[in-house]
C-alpha cells in the first residue's frame, strides 16, 4: 500500500477531476489501514460533491473524533446537516467553528443563510455583514446581504 500522503494525493486529484467513485474508494480503502482524520474529511468532501449528505455527516463525525476543533471539518459538518435540513445540529456546529476558525467568513455566511431560510431576514442580514467584514471580496456573502436587504426593505 502507498503512503499516507501519496493516498490523500491520489484522492484529492480524483476529487477534483470529478472522478468521486475512485475517490471514494481510494479513501474507503486508505481507512482500513489508516485511521485518519483527513481521510474521513475528504471522504466527507467527496459525499458533499455527490450530494450524499448522511453519509458526508457521518465521515465529518468521525474525523471530529480525531481531532475535534478542527474548524473546517466543523464547518462541512455543520453544513452536511444543513443540508439535511437539521438548522439547529448545523448551528451548534457552526458556532463550534468559530470558536476556533480564523477565517470566519463562510461560517458566518452559512449561519445567515439559515437564517434566511427561516425568513429571519434582519438576523441573517447581520451574520452577512460579518461574513463581508471578514473577507470583503466575498462575492456569495455580498449577494446573500444584498437579497436578505431587499426583503428586509419588501417586508418593512
Amino acid at each position: 500500500m502507498k503512503d499516507l500522503n501519496q493516498i490523500l494525493i491520489d484522492g484529492v486529484e480524483a476529487t477534483l477531476n470529478s472522478e468521486f467513485d475512485t475517490a471514494e474508494n481510494i479513501f474507503k480503502d486508505a481507512l482500513s489501514v489508516f485511521n485518519s482524520c483527513l481521510l474521513y474529511y475528504n471522504l466527507g468532501i467527496v459525499y458533499m460533491k455527490t450530494e450524499r449528505y448522511t453519509d458526508a455527516a457521518a465521515a465529518f463525525e468521525n474525523a471530529l473524533k480525531i481531532k475535534s476543533r478542527d474548524p473546517d471539518i466543523l464547518t462541512e459538518a455543520g453544513y452536511a446537516y444543513q443540508e439535511l435540513g437539521e438548522k439547529d445540529k448545523a448551528l451548534s456546529y457552526y458556532e463550534k467553528a468559530l470558536e476556533t476558525a480564523e477565517d470566519k467568513s463562510v461560517v458566518y455566511n452559512n449561519i445567515g443563510t439559515i437564517y434566511f431560510s427561516e425568513e429571519n431576514y434582519k438576523e441573517a442580514e447581520q451574520y452577512f455583514k460579518k461574513a463581508l467584514n471578514e473577507k470583503r471580496d466575498y462575492t456569495e456573502a455580498r449577494q446573500n446581504l444584498a437579497l436578505a436587504s431587499t426583503f428586509l426593505d419588501i417586508i418593512s
